[in-house]
């Protein structure tokens, strides 16, 4: 359901997922209750987040006072979650709190159009087709580099970026950001205060953080800064942080800017704490997915040829982002020149032919100890299949049927419909949930928001997109929840099609990766109508994963002429009579993501034994890297 005014008759209230009292959709009527159906709230957050802004902007304005945010005020709680045990903290916990505004006094939130314009004679193309190009931000003593790499992943779309900020008063301080948490678009109001260095309460690089390690580093691999860390100690200049009064966690390469600042902040709000950034095995994709709404996944480089990589990234580039995480033992292997500390993620910019070959260009987030750097450079495809060893990607998905605003205008980018699920129940190995989803409508849902066929008026190419979303329990935990931070569990996604409509014969479309995430997603394209059948696996007892979730979440979007062009039954149970088939013939959709595909399993990706007969990944008598319908 894309808005609240395409909602049908009986339809219930948008209702937060944290919110245990839950009302059952109309729609829902005879099936399976454990699920029901919400509502979209991207419009009703903007709404509320423009109205608290303008009042708050007043209010700060006639006090002569900037805008105080006293939900997430300068204190150690709301640096670390263990305020009262210093000594499981893994961060640093400075003295002191400052207002970006007097650290630097003469920045913007975002550049002027003056200096957009300026920017154009930069050799770096923006993939959207803008002309202005944001600065880098880098990574402070948080050891959240997955967080700022999906920050620079989002501000290589500067429309999208922009879009994040729905509502703010420079002037008053105040900053009304929309993010996507368990679901829901939620209002997100910061001020500009953030900790800065100089004087610390608690400092894990000169304190021992003791040898139980049962506390807070149950979920942490290893501290960036503190004794005996995993990670790489990046090589900085001292100078870096030996000054007094600037930020202590991310900082940007332009002091003039200080978007990335406030979106760290409150993304760290909606967890109720920094240092929760950095715990509980995040990934890149959890926070892509927090700041743009969008379905993300990752695959391997070694799995796909260098000329089908190019052309898979070339034609997704216009609707979504990518990035690059470098293989380090290639590299040094190799002696080649490229910049492999801390994590080493890479932002694809573009990818275009040269003098009939084909290049990426990639800019590094990582600071250099010497000489200015705008971080972008050119990479030959041939040398990405040996440099670097994952692909990390977020398909934004638009929203057709709101106002324009509430969308970053992406030119080649299609408009989707929404349909929003979720569980009231805990879900285990033992009672997976499987869906139907019955696609009728055809076209596409034109990129203003108008429907168009790329047959005429035949049938047009639906894509589909589908997110199955685990509670975020580190939202939970900062919130006293409970009182463990869990990883996330794997959970496997299949999707069929309905082969022959008299029988119960399916066939294999794709499958998601299974490895542990918080959202696990897939995508296909349907090339005519019919039914597709989407199965979940999740581990079994005694694995060390949790027994079961507390709530899934699942996210349906399609280009679909209409809302109705597709319905979803959430039926909560797997049927048994099931029969899976290999298709003699060609199906009526195909995999539309590389997401999954790995050729082994990587050594920095653990995995439980795979839901397959014998941990081998073979379904009904095919390979599964093989089975999946062809692109």
């Amino acid at each position: 359901m894309a808005a609240a005014a395409q909602q049908q008759p009986g339809a219930p209230v948008p209702a937060a997922l944290s919110n245990p009292q839950f009302v059952a959709s109309g729609a829902a009527a005879g099936r399976d209750r454990s699920w029901y159906r919400a509502e979209d709230t991207k419009q009703s957050c903007t709404r509320k987040l423009i109205e608290k802004v303008d009042i708050l902007a007043q209010t700060a304005k006639a006090d002569g006072q900037p805008f105080r945010d006293l939900d997430f005020s300068p204190c150690v709680r709301h640096v670390t979650p263990f305020a009262e045990e210093l000594y499981r903290c893994g961060v640093p916990v400075p003295a002191e709190w400052k207002r970006l505004d007097h650290v630097y006094p003469h920045a913007a939130l975002f550049p002027e159009p003056a200096a957009v314009s300026s920017s154009s004679a930069s050799p770096s193309p923006s993939p959207s087709g803008d002309e202005e190009i944001l600065p880098l931000v880098y990574e402070g003593r948080l050891s959240n580099c997955e967080c700022i790499t999906a920050i620079q992943m989002v501000a290589s779309r500067p429309r999208v970026l922009r879009n994040v900020f729905a509502r703010y008063d420079r002037s008053a301080c105040v900053y009304g950001l929309r993010l996507f948490k368990n679901g829901l678009w939620v209002e997100t109001l910061v001020d500009d205060k953030v900790p800065v260095d100089g004087k610390f309460l608690h400092d894990p690089s000169t304190h021992s953080q003791g040898s139980s390690g049962g506390a807070g580093a149950a979920g942490r691999r290893g501290s960036l800064w503190g004794p005996g860390g995993k990670r790489e100690k990046r090589e900085l200049e001292e100078s870096i942080w030996s000054s007094q009064g600037l930020p202590v966690f991310c900082r940007s390469s332009n002091e003039l800017q200080i978007w990335g600042p406030l979106v760290e902040k409150a993304l760290a709000k909606s967890l109720d704490s920094y240092e929760l950034l950095s715990l509980g095995s995040p990934r890149v994709e959890d926070f892509l997915a927090d700041l743009t709404g969008g379905l993300t996944g990752r695959f391997s480089v070694k799995a796909i040829a260098p000329d089908r990589l190019f052309v898979y990234i070339s034609e997704k580039m216009p609707g979504s982002l990518f990035c690059l995480r470098a293989d380090k033992q290639m590299v040094k292997g190799l002696g080649a020149a490229l910049n492999i500390r801390g994590h080493a993620h890479f932002v694809v910019s573009g990818a275009v032919m040269w003098e009939g070959a084909p290049f990426y260009l990639l800019r590094d987030q990582q600071r250099l100890a010497s000489g200015p750097f705008d971080g972008f450079f050119w990479v030959p495809a041939q040398d990405v299949q040996h440099l670097f060893a994952t692909v990390i990607e977020c398909r934004l998905v638009p929203l057709a049927g709101v106002p324009r605003d509430l969308n970053p205008q992406l030119p080649g980018c299609p408009l989707y419909f929404q349909s929003l699920h979720a569980t009231r129940q805990p879900t285990s190995a033992e009672s997976p949930p499987e869906f139907i989803l019955d696609l009728r409508g055809s076209g596409q849902s034109g990129h203003n928001g108008s429907v168009s066929s790329s047959r005429g008026a035949g049938w047009g190419e639906v894509r589909v997109g589908l997110c199955v979303s685990q509670e975020d329990m580190r939202m939970a935990f900062g919130l006293g929840q409970i009182e463990e931070l869990p990883d996330p569990s794997p959970l496997l996604i299949r999707v069929f099609a309905k082969v022959a409509e008299a029988a119960d014969d399916w066939a294999l479309v794709c499958q998601s990766d299974w490895i542990p995430q918080r959202d696990t997603c897939v995508a296909f394209t349907a090339t005519g109508p019919g039914k597709f059948l989407v199965t979940c696996h999740l581990p079994e007892q005694g694995t060390g994963r949790p027994k079961s979730l507390r709530r899934l979440i699942l996210r349906v979007h399609h280009t679909s002429r209409s809302p109705a062009g597709l319905s979803v039954d959430a039926r909560g149970k797997p049927g048994l009579n099931r029969k899976w088939v290999v298709p003699g013939d060609s199906l009526n959709a195909r995999n539309d993501s590389f997401w999954g595909f790995f050729p082994n399993r990587p050594e920095d990706e653990p995995r439980e034994e795979h839901p397959d007969d014998g941990g081998k990944r073979i379904f009904c008598g095919v390979d599964l890297d093989q089975a999946c319908a062809l692109m």
